[in-house]
């Protein structure tokens, strides 16, 4: 109900808010009329079933440093990401020195844009 009482339809709501939510939101059920169509299963025990059999495409490592030896080093890594580099290939790279026995003088690379 709108301040007057009467009924909100579905447009009214939609107006009320910031465009780039009413693009996500018409996208969305755009997306879910098609799965429906499609004879998905879009109950909450069918969504949570997918979740817990694919868990590991929902999760996130966030990491936003990675330690070298030398400054030389740091600044070739940070201008690769800054250049748009994948982080991750750059943090498996052996030359770097484990976190926990960082030892005076290392430096770091820290991303310009973490992706998280």
């Amino acid at each position: 109900m709108d301040s007057a009482g009467n009924a909100l339809t579905g447009k009214a709501v939609l107006a009320g808010l910031p465009a780039a939510v009413q693009s996500t939101e018409v996208s969305d059920q755009g997306i879910e009329e098609l799965l429906l169509a499609r004879g998905a299963d879009l109950s909450d025990a069918a969504v949570l079933k997918y979740y817990v059999a694919n868990t590991s495409a929902f999760t996130l490592d966030c990491v936003g440093v990675i330690v070298v030896a030398d400054q030389a080093t740091a600044d070739t890594v940070f201008n690769k990401l800054k250049a748009g580099a994948a982080f991750a290939p750059l943090a498996r790279r052996p030359r770097r020195t484990p976190r926990r026995r960082r030892p005076v003088g290392s430096s770091a690379a820290t991303s310009p844009s973490p992706r998280c």
